[in-house]
């Protein structure tokens, strides 16, 4: 019990790290914890590295918020900024930890569901996964301002994984996926030079719970699809 408590402790103090330090992902703790697998009992590892990532997603936001930092998920960078360029910094992070806080509940709450739910439909959909890959991807390309450059660069990216998986060590995959991540936030913000607010507003809009609940609820839903699909 001990020593769960330790790694337990271990991972929220390397999560705290990952997440207020641009460009240093759990990943890269991660790796160097799993060449330490034959060391040390798997079930105090698990415990470590689950506190480490529900750490790190709950930190991670501040940078990103405030310096633009990137991160596997841009999509999540965007409403920050936009807040961040109203002055209202301080809000988007008192609403990205409202949300996480929210999302831990309801995953939990709805964990026995979701157990018994998932080994029923992932059989169902794993054969049909490639055809709602294809209609994802086709939705964002033909979704943009610039179709053909977007498809352009869908299909480059697809040949640039054909090409890592069959002729480069697996080893090559971690930094090529780093800066695939880094790079498209790192040039977007390189070209705008955006200027912060000299003024920033410390207080919080007030919203009901039931906004609240429904906001984290569909957050919650959608982030469970994400995990058990793959793509």
């Amino acid at each position: 019990m001990l020593s769960l408590i330790v790694f337990l402790i271990l991972g929220i103090i390397i999560g705290i790290i990952t997440g207020l330090i641009p460009g240093l992902h759990p990943n890269s703790v991660s790796l160097i914890t799993i060449s330490l697998a034959l060391s040390f009992p798997p079930l105090p590892l698990a415990v470590f590295l689950i506190a480490m990532g529900v750490t790190n997603s709950f930190l991670t936001f501040i940078p990103s918020i405030l310096l633009g930092a990137p991160e596997e998920n841009v999509l999540v960078v965007l409403p920050g900024h936009q807040l961040l360029m109203q002055g209202r910094g301080y809000e988007a992070i008192y609403l990205s930890v409202v949300g996480g806080l929210g999302a831990c509940i309801i995953s939990l709450v709805t964990l026995p569901l979701f157990s018994l739910i998932i080994p029923i439909i992932y059989p169902l959909l794993r054969p049909n996964t490639h055809w709602l890959l294809i209609f994802v991807a086709s939705y964002m390309i033909f979704s943009e301002k610039k179709s053909f450059f977007a498809l352009i660069t869908f299909l480059l990216a697809g040949l640039l994984g054909i090409f890592s998986l069959n002729h480069i060590d697996s080893a090559a995959l971690f930094p090529l996926l780093t800066g695939l991540f880094a790079l498209p936030i790192l040039r977007s913000s390189y070209k705008q030079k955006v200027v912060l607010p000299d003024k920033i507003s410390f207080q919080v809009e007030h919203l009901s719970k039931k906004f609240l609940l429904y906001s984290a609820s569909i957050g919650s839903l959608a982030g469970i699809l994400a995990g058990l699909l793959p793509g």
